[in-house]
């Protein structure tokens, strides 16, 4: 950075900052209209794929225009803090991109994305990425946003007064330790006990009295409750659909506790924590060199699931009926995708309305008859195929 940044630039807060200097993980656009999930018609699509080193955002958003200049105010850029939202999700997925890159290099277990994904293997694996979006949580919402107020950093009228994914906040620490008192989150062992919930569903310390006598903690935790299960599931899928080999996991599988019950697991969460702490707490950066990419890739000659693969990776005269699966959730994410790629600014207002209608239906051949003649975003060049789009 050549200049001061702007008393209303985001590169103030320092883990953007962080991010926008770290040569080891690259900002790629994507070929996706952010303006769709600002109207309120597409979820946040970005997607993710931290084994690639990589943080993806769409190529017509706000994060786009704010990266033209990231030193500039941010004010004229915010609008209804998207922008606020994009930069600090990207933070997110960089903090968790670094986690992978970290355990890349910490024994055990070195040089984990080389490994191959199997049904042996798989539940490591998981591990990994469950500690890996720990790192990006604990990193991100507990250790920064949670104790500081965003606006007094960078001063552009944010809504944004807890953290991104959490309603947790320093503040109300004196409520949640009259029911856990061992509570201790700005500890570098914090990214232990919150592994261990994502990994079982179930935080030490915290009952049901806790939530019936206590909106904040109800508010705080009923979120987080659910997500950790969530990001079990997640986890499970991404990597079986990575995996070479078919790996077939039942409602009850997918959902089971992750177990952390090997002694180079606890090592792990210990090093990991300890250099996060650092990162974030201390402004001392770890001296992680880069590695070898990852040759995970899925499977491209069966059926595509549309929830972990790209469709900008695939040629533009393939027919989207053609790539419909008749599976649900694939076909639901295959549609979101398909709209992505439309300009959003060069569709009337009555095919925006159409088209939102036509995403709530199971048929992708009335949306792709829709868009057929509609502008569509220029190709991106550095997409990947395989992508976590759920969120």
């Amino acid at each position: 950075m050549t200049r001061a940044p702007h008393p209303e630039s985001l590169a103030r807060i320092p883990l953007v900052a962080r991010m926008l200097s770290d040569r080891r993980i690259d900002l790629v656009p994507r070929r996706l209209d952010a303006r769709w999930h600002y109207a309120g018609v597409l979820p946040r699509l970005g997607g993710f794929n931290p084994a690639q080193q990589a943080v993806y955002y769409p190529a017509h958003s706000l994060m786009a225009r704010w990266l033209r200049d990231p030193l500039a105010s941010a004010r004229k850029t915010n609008l209804n803090d998207h922008l606020v939202h994009e930069v600090l999700f990207a933070v997110h997925d960089y903090l968790h991109a670094w986690a992978y890159l970290a355990m890349d290099t910490v024994a055990p277990p070195r040089r984990f994305r080389q490994r191959r994904i199997t049904r042996e293997s798989l539940e490591d694996l998981v591990f990994c990425h469950l500690l890996s979006e720990a790192a990006a949580t604990v990193g991100l919402d507990y250790w920064f946003l949670c104790t500081i107020s965003l606006n007094q950093i960078c001063d552009v009228g944010s809504r944004m007064d807890l953290g991104l994914t959490t309603s947790y906040h320093e503040r109300f620490a004196a409520e949640y330790r009259r029911f856990c008192p061992s509570l201790r989150v700005q500890d570098p062992a914090f990214l232990g006990y919150w592994t261990e919930f994502y990994a079982s569903g179930v935080l030490p310390g915290f009952d049901t009295r806790a939530l019936r006598q206590s909106p904040l903690v109800l508010e705080w935790l009923g979120h987080e409750l659910r997500y950790a299960r969530k990001q079990r599931r997640y986890a499970r899928q991404w990597f079986a659909h990575l995996s070479r080999e078919p790996i077939e996991l039942g409602e009850a599988q997918l959902d089971a506790p992750a177990r952390i019950d090997r002694a180079w697991k606890r090592r792990l969460i210990a090093d990991i924590g300890a250099l996060l702490w650092d990162k974030v707490k201390q402004g001392k950066e770890p001296d992680l060199p880069m590695t070898e990419p990852t040759p995970w890739a899925s499977r491209s000659d069966g059926r595509a699931d549309f929830r972990f693969v790209n469709l900008n990776a695939f040629p533009t005269t393939h027919a989207a009926q053609t790539l419909a699966s008749h599976d649900a959730a694939s076909d639901r994410f295959l549609r979101y995708q398909m709209l992505g790629q439309v300009d959003f600014a060069r569709c009337e207002p009555g095919v925006r309305d159409a088209a939102a209608a036509l995403l709530q239906t199971s048929d992708v051949t009335p949306l792709e008859r829709l868009l057929r003649r509609r502008a569509r975003l220029d190709a991106c060049p550095s997409e990947p195929r395989d992508l976590m789009l759920l969120g």
